[in-house]
């Protein structure tokens, strides 16, 4: 079962790839064939955010395009701050299904930024993986 601990890893994680998608980076391709680093980024930003309305029973529109920023950090903390808070407050939210967003984009603006995922905690893949099964 997923934990909080393994969110706050699958967390760091993506904060790491997110301070090295800068400058010229941000307009790299990424695995996923229609996105940029920068449309990745926007991506896991907006997805935290979702991810927070949905842990607090709220409905959310998974059509909305994210809102583009050119410093995601900021936002990306604010919201996963956020996440963790409400996670703690005992939302039944699917931690594995977070862990799943979390890991799988990590590896791929790990990919699309070159970098090696070796350094990675493996169970914050294998807890997205288990859900995603």
């Amino acid at each position: 079962m997923t934990s909080r601990t393994q969110i706050e890893t699958g967390i760091r994680q993506v904060t790491t790839l997110l301070a090295a998608a800068e400058g010229d980076a941000r307009a790299s391709a990424t695995p996923c064939t229609e996105w940029t680093v920068a449309d990745l980024t926007d991506h896991l930003v907006h997805t935290a955010g979702q991810l927070v309305t949905m842990a607090r029973g709220e409905d959310i529109d998974w059509s909305i395009s994210p809102q583009s920023v050119s410093d995601p950090i900021p936002l990306w903390t604010e919201r996963t701050d956020e996440l963790l808070a409400v996670i703690d407050s005992g939302s039944p939210l699917p931690l594995g299904m977070v862990a799943a967003e979390f890991s799988v984009h990590a590896w791929d603006l790990a990919t699309a930024l070159g970098r090696g995922t070796d350094d990675f905690d493996s169970t914050v893949a294998e807890e997205g993986m288990a859900f995603m099964s």
